[in-house]
Parts: structure tokens; sequence; C-alpha cells
């Protein structure tokens, strides 16, 4: 059967010949299903993610900047110790350089670390070689080299111990405790020339602090020396 309209008769064909499917007004037909597409949807998914990143990102954000804070704050305490911390470490160079110059202005043929083992002994009174190491914060054999050096110079002697024989300490000797008394003097009249040269700044408040400080180290107060050397004394 020939389809009317076709190229073989050349007519037109006619909504009635045509099938239902096909001939069905525009209006009447289906309203077609209309996909959103895929590149739309996903647009879509990305807005709303960042929108839900956007609010995270600002929570998230506003502990931060709560934990900045925070941090900064316990930085402005740490600074404040760090700061004593740095003052304490520049004090400490100078009172080193002050016992280094007294020591030479005596003319004694003493270290540094030797002195402070005379300085240890005049405070805690006949020590053994290695507490006096344990002091110092060196090692044992290495404290025992200088407290050998210090008994051929005359300045320290070896004691036995009043309760144990087998125990060997030491002690000053006069010439020992002279060298100490001798540079203490030299270094006390250089701190009564900078105290006087800075006597503005010497508060009570910063003595007592000073005081305190020397106390936490385990120093003890000038008047207490006597104790020391007392105790240590070489016998005559």
């Amino acid at each position: 059967m020939q389809v009317p309209g076709s190229p073989c008769t050349g007519e037109r064909p006619s909504t009635a010949d045509l099938p239902e499917a096909v001939s069905r007004p525009a209006a009447d037909r289906a309203p077609a299903v209309k996909r959103p597409h895929r590149r739309a949807a996903a647009t879509d998914r990305g807005a709303a993610g960042s929108s839900s990143g956007s609010g995270s990102s600002s929570s998230s954000g506003g502990s931060g900047n709560e934990g900045g804070r925070s941090g900064n704050e316990a930085g402005r305490g740490l600074g404040a110790d760090e700061s004593a911390v740095q003052a304490l470490m520049l004090a400490s160079r100078a009172f080193v350089g002050l016992t280094l110059r007294s020591l030479a202005s005596v003319g004694v043929d003493v270290t540094l670390p030797q002195f402070r083992t005379l300085v240890v002994l005049a405070v805690r009174g006949p020590q053994r070689s290695s507490d006096i190491a344990e002091e110092l914060g060196v090692n044992p054999s290495t404290g025992t080299r200088m407290c050998e050096r210090l008994v051929r110079k005359g300045l320290i002697f070896r004691m036995p111990d009043p309760g144990d024989r087998r125990v060997v300490r030491l002690g000053l000797t006069r010439s020992g405790q002279d060298v100490v008394d001798r540079v203490l003097a030299a270094r006390r009249a250089e701190l009564v020339r900078i105290v006087a040269a800075t006597a503005g700044t010497w508060q009570p408040a910063v003595t007592e602090t000073l005081t305190a400080f020397a106390a936490a180290a385990g120093e003890v107060g000038e008047p207490d020396w006597w104790l020391g050397w007392s105790a240590s004394a070489e016998p005559s």
C-alpha cells in the first residue's frame, strides 16, 4: 500500500490519513517531562556545598580566632617569663665578668671553676670530690682532677670523714679561704660602684626579688659563710 503524499503520488497527506499519534494536535499531547541538565544539577549541588562549607568555615574560623586569642593570652604570660629569663641571663654574664675581673685583680692563679670549688667549700664545709662535682655540674672524674690541682696549690686539703674513715673529704686551707675573701672583697667593691651609679633603680621590690632568686638557686647569705669555713678550717 502506498502512503498518501509519497513521492510516488505527489499528494499531500491529510490529517485523517495520518496515525493518531501523529495527527493529534500539539495541545492534546502529554507534556514532555523536562529533565534537569546534569551540569546544572551538579552546579546546584556545588553551590549548596559551598554554602554549607562557608558556614562551617565561619564557625571553625570563629573558634580558631578564639583559640588564637587564648594562645596570645598564654603567649603574653610566657613572654613575661621569657623577659625575666633574658634579664637574668644578662645579669649572670655580668656577674661572671665581675668574678673574672676580681680574680685577675688579686693576682691568684685560679680558674673560674676552681674558684667556684673554693666557694662551695667555704659555704658548705667539707665535701667529697663527688659532691663538689655534682654541685658544679661536671663529671666526677673532672671534679677529682680539679680538686687534685687545688690540693697541689695548697688551697684545699684532705681530711678523713669523722663518721666513716674510708671516706675522704676536702676542706679549705687558710690560703684557700684567703683567696675566697680577697676575690669576694674585690667583687663587692665593684658591685658597690655599680649600685651607686644606678641608685635610682634599687627599690625594695628589686632587692627582695634578687634575694628570692638567690635562695631558689641554693645560695646562702654571706653571714652564713663562716659556718662552712669553720667546719672545714685546716687544723693548725
